[in-house]
């Protein structure tokens, strides 16, 4: 099976669509939450939930048995098929009812008659019990932009901005380079108490449906509301006007969060759309657009590119869903006509994922070339360690161009192409180079 028809398919199919058509009882269609686990497969009864969703990666966890996959994999594991049939299932937009019909997942239960599965065993349990999420229909955009810009003035206050820059600091990371650069504040925190800002807004006169709308905060089925982020390092994303359209947080607080809290879907940010990108489109022929796979590893690179004098050379950009879709993959080549640099981790999941978007990126007629990290770095560590030497990890994108792919050494390859010569790639890197199919 190709890669790229497995890309596809969880492109256009969603894990909470998937986890309804099992028979999950499932309310909303962002954030994470758990549910009993319906996979026969597992092999174990499942007396309390131990199936997490993470439903705007589309990455499912089960604690039972420890397995772990995406929507492709849970039509596998439910319906007992291999990876094409499963796809086509998929496509077919039936009931997957192997789940339920085995018995296997309740205790040895028979349900093949055509019993609708038990609700009890169907349930999601959400976390942290969530039952309202951003409805478009509610809140009109513009009013949506306001409640997030108010939100960063109040994150990026001079005591949480502290937070948050203290933050990046121990990780190798001077944000000040960067917010002298673009003249605003490039990082905040959230606080620990669970409706600070909430509080806040609300004396500015936003309504509890504006704040939810706006992905700011989370409702509970009794009426409680919440602050969406708590205890997070915060990092704004822009869109094309510059307004902030959503916020990553990093978690700095309980362990068993997740690392990473993304915006859900709202009328101002839509993970399939937006980018974060804390440069400008570069120009110049040995400029390049840098595509990395976390927010901090961008915000790394302009920041050692900043203190170098080689701003306008480098552009950073990374998506905040688990891979950059067509739209986004269309934008990142738009920022400038050389190849796009893929600068993912080196470790074995993002060679495979630099591999993946490689294909992609061809498939839509774009040159790219990939600089592949030693196994131990992502693009932070590695500019932690090396400063501005690092940079020359992603200079060879700009002398790659419509070849087929061709591993050579970095420095080989530059000095052939006739790169200046303080942009010679460290010798240990691997460039590769990928055409277009014509």
């Amino acid at each position: 099976m190709r890669p790229s028809l497995i890309e596809d398919a969880r492109a256009r199919h969603g894990l909470a669509d998937v986890a309804r058509r099992t028979g999950i009882d499932l309310y909303r269609s962002s954030g994470s939450v758990m549910v009993h686990c319906p996979l026969p497969s597992h092999g174990h009864f499942d007396r309390s939930p131990s199936l997490r969703l993470h439903l705007d990666d589309g990455i499912w966890h089960c604690f039972g048995c420890g397995q772990t996959g995406d929507v492709v994999e849970w039509v596998c594991q439910s319906e007992g098929v291999r990876w094409g049939e499963a796809i086509r299932i998929l496509d077919s937009g039936r009931s997957l009812t192997r789940a339920w019909t085995s018995g296997e997942a309740f205790g040895g239960r028979d349900l093949s008659s055509g019993q609708t599965p038990p609700t009890r065993f169907a349930r999601a349990f959400d976390t942290p019990g969530q039952t309202d999420y951003p409805d478009l229909s509610r809140t009109p955009e513009a009013r949506v932009f306001d409640a997030l810009a108010t939100a960063w003035t109040y994150y990026s206050r001079s005591s949480l901005h502290e937070r948050g820059a203290a933050y990046l600091t121990r990780r190798g990371i001077d944000v000040a380079v960067l917010e002298a650069h673009t003249g605003r504040y490039e990082v905040g925190h959230s606080p620990s108490n669970p409706a600070d800002l909430v509080t806040a807004m609300r004396t500015d006169g936003f309504t509890h449906d504006e704040l939810v709308d706006g992905g700011l905060a989370h409702r509970y089925a009794n009426g409680r509301i919440t602050d969406f982020y708590r205890q997070r390092v915060l990092i704004p994303i822009r869109d094309q006007q510059s307004r902030i359209c959503g916020f990553v947080g990093r978690n700095v607080g309980d362990d068993r969060w997740p690392k990473y809290k993304n915006p859900p879907r709202t009328h101002a940010y839509d993970k399939s759309v937006n980018l974060y990108q804390p440069l400008p489109a570069p120009t110049g022929t040995w400029s390049q657009v840098v595509v990395v796979e976390g927010t901090l590893d961008a915000m790394a690179i302009a920041v050692v590119a900043i203190g170098s004098g080689v701003a306008g050379r480098f552009c950073p950009v990374t998506q905040s869903g688990r891979e950059l879709s067509a739209t986004q993959l269309e934008q990142v080549a738009s920022l400038h006509g050389g190849a796009v640099v893929l600068g993912f981790d080196g470790d074995t999941a993002g060679r495979e994922s630099a591999h993946r978007h490689a294909m992609r990126a061809i498939r839509l007629g774009h040159a790219v070339s990939v600089t592949t990290l030693p196994s131990d770095h992502d693009p932070a560590s590695w500019l932690a360690e090396r400063g501005t030497n690092g940079l020359k990890a992603w200079v060879a994108g700009a002398a790659l161009n419509r070849s087929r792919p061709s591993p050579v050494p970095a420095r080989t390859y530059l000095a052939s192409r006739g790169a200046p010569v303080d942009y010679v790639s460290d010798p240990t890197l691997v460039a590769t180079a990928y055409g277009p199919v014509l």
